[in-house]
């Protein structure tokens, strides 16, 4: 009835379907999902929309209509305004999307046996989609600008103007504005310049529940990190336990009062796959409500499948970490590693074209950062205890350098009074 509705509507009363936007494919019956299509044919080509002008253009496809047309505005009781419209057309919506989880749920079933997990990701993935299909993706200017007035006034309400998931390095975050939902944010440099460090960092200041892929380090190492970093106890004391007894009641009043209370999910599986790793998220996210999911690292995560080369395995990855950051509306912040030929220029500070079998990180990320420590190149550097963090693209925002502190007895990042190159 809801089809029938749509067409008679169309043919009496066009000026309607300015609310409609009804697809396709949302028909069940095959000569209505047709005449839909004419219609919208006819809109495309800026003409008139009437019974004649319907008629004519099945006609054209070779279907005579004429008395099908005629019965539909007769008997059809069409729809009286716009809000009417708009009802009718998420109904048909929602009916097409429910139709499609049943297939997918039955489609499971039918291929559980035989396929098992993979049969299992195909059903997530159709659902997930129907999900996405429900968004709204036609909008007028006036509506952006709504929706653009009240970003702003939100902004308002935040210390500083920062939206997004805190970073707890105040530059950090007055130039990215925090992490913000969807984006998939690259943090790279070469081996020792503190990538796992840094995101350590910033999986504890965030406060807010978050996840962690570890397929480098295991989660009594990440353990070990955290409670040397929020104690600021030497790592290497606590991992052969030669600490004192003040730094243990500190380490033990840290550990009840601060990391205790964390909501932090770790995975710490070798080997690990993008599509473990969409599995996991999706897990995290709707169990546990995480906000920001970390990835360490991008280039020994696993495709799906074997891929001829590296730079096609890191492109697949890529790509599906942003689509995890699309889909559960959340950043997505991976560890990335640099190729070694930094090492032979006179300035080794990184670039995004180092990045190490790039491929698709460049094009898939809204921001990546480098991290170069002068110190590490120079033992005479004036610039010791000191980190450069390189914005080297933002998508939405400024690029360029600033300066963080960093302890190397703890990988720990922390805030400087002052920042240059912008």
């Amino acid at each position: 009835m809801l089809e029938y509705t749509l067409i008679g509507t169309a043919l009496v009363k066009p000026e309607l379907l300015v609310s409609s936007d009804v697809l396709p494919e949302y028909f069940e019956n095959e000569q209505l999902r047709n005449i839909w299509i004419e219609i919208q044919n006819l809109i495309s080509r800026n003409e008139h929309i009437d019974y004649l002008t319907v008629q004519q253009a099945m006609m054209s496809r070779g279907e005579d209509l004429t008395v099908y047309l005629a019965r539909l505005m007769k008997e059809v009781i069409p729809c009286s305004t716009n809000s009417a419209m708009e009802t009718l057309s998420a109904k048909m919506a929602d009916r097409y999307r429910l139709n499609g989880a049943r297939i997918a749920c039955e489609q499971l079933l039918h291929d559980i046996d035989s396929h098992g997990q993979e049969s299992i990701d195909k059903a997530i993935e159709s659902l997930m989609s129907l999900s996405r299909e429900s968004k709204k993706w036609s909008h007028t200017l006036q509506e952006g600008i709504t929706r653009a007035v009240e970003m702003m006034e939100s902004a308002i309400g935040c210390e500083n103007g920062i939206v997004g998931v805190r970073t707890g390095l105040d530059e950090l975050d007055q130039k990215l504005g925090g992490l913000h939902k969807s984006d998939l944010v690259v943090i790279a440099g070469r081996p020792a310049m503190g990538k796992t460090g840094l995101a350590m960092n910033l999986a504890l200041n965030c406060d807010v529940p978050c996840g962690i892929i570890s397929s480098e380090m295991s989660v009594e190492q990440l353990a070990l990190r955290s409670m040397s970093l929020r104690s600021d106890i030497d790592m290497n004391k606590l991992r052969i336990a030669k600490h004192s007894e003040y730094e243990q009641s500190k380490l033990f009043a840290c550990i009840q009062n601060d990391l205790l209370r964390k909501k932090m999910f770790i995975n710490d599986k070798g080997g690990i796959t993008i599509g473990e790793i969409q599995r996991q998220a999706r897990e995290w996210s709707q169990k546990h409500g995480i906000k920001i999911l970390f990835v360490d690292y991008i280039q020994k995560i696993k495709p799906n499948t074997a891929k001829s080369n590296k730079v096609e395995a890191v492109g697949e990855v890529a790509e599906g970490l942003k689509n995890i950051a699309k889909e559960l509306n959340i950043p997505v912040v991976g560890l990335g590693q640099v190729n070694r030929g930094v090492e032979q220029r006179e300035d080794k500070r990184p670039h995004m074209s180092d990045l190490k079998n790039s491929g698709d990180i460049e094009q898939e990320a809204d921001v990546v950062l480098m991290i170069y420590r002068d110190d590490y190149y120079n033992p005479e550097s004036t610039q010791k205890g000191v980190a450069e963090l390189l914005i080297e693209k933002n998508r939405n925002g400024p690029c360029g350098r600033l300066k963080v502190g960093f302890k190397p007895e703890t990988v720990s990042f922390t805030n400087l009074n002052h920042c240059v190159g912008f």
